[in-house]
């Protein structure tokens, strides 16, 4: 069983929030999360960042919302839900990102650029750009979506790294065409009866039918 740190703004992505909830809750995690205490997006910031420090995992859902900002002790004005992101790395916890797709259909009543909240949306874009540069960073559309790619994560050992895609191996260089002893007379492939095995085959391959050390050694085997 795992800590697991639920960090986003709330009335936007409540129903994605209730599906990661649910999710990790039957895969028997402890799941911290700010319907614990207190169903809002006005939430204690002390309390939410001492809830990071606490958890070994910090999960973070981003939508168009930048969240509350806290006018107290809050000289950056960063809101609660940045700020418990940047708690998280501060920690070294372990962070998923999850954002919601661009392309997604999202509600304009809910995005800060349509409101106004968050700089006109500047804020939370800022943020998004960020977030994209996270080593573990996902794209969700829908509940169902983001917590099964939750699930996924969660089960991926923390240095997971997707393979890299498969390398042609090269044919090493067989010989050299500019060498002085063959440049008047090309190369000859070195043939061997069918019924030699390979681990009694000469070994050369290719080699250069006018290097008189191997006419020197044909005439001595006659």
């Amino acid at each position: 069983m795992v800590r697991i740190y639920l960090s986003s703004t709330y009335s936007d992505l409540q129903d994605y929030r209730e599906a990661v909830y649910r999710t990790l809750r039957k895969m028997r995690h402890d799941v911290i999360a700010m319907e614990d205490y207190v169903a809002a997006d006005e939430r204690p910031a002390d309390k939410c960042l001492a809830d990071v420090r606490a958890c070994e995992i910090y999960i973070g859902l981003f939508a168009w919302r930048y969240g509350y900002i806290p006018a107290a002790a809050n000289p950056e004005q960063r809101s609660i839900t940045e700020m418990e992101y940047r708690e998280a790395g501060k920690q070294n916890k372990r962070r998923l990102i999850f954002l919601l797709d661009d392309k997604a259909p999202w509600p304009p009543p809910l995005m800060d650029v349509v409101t106004g909240e968050g700089d006109n949306g500047e804020r939370i874009k800022a943020l998004r750009n960020e977030l994209h540069q996270e080593k573990l960073v996902s794209f969700f559309t829908t509940p169902d979506d983001l917590a099964n790619a939750v699930s996924i994560a969660i089960s991926q050992p923390e240095d997971h790294q997707p393979p890299p895609p498969p390398v042609t191996p090269s044919l090493p260089q067989l010989a050299d065409r500019t060498s002085p002893r063959c440049a008047a007379g090309g190369y000859r492939s070195q043939n061997y009866p069918r019924g030699i095995p390979p681990s009694s085959r000469p070994r050369g391959g290719l080699h250069c039918s006018h290097d008189p050390a191997r006419r020197s050694d044909a005439r001595n085997d006659e």
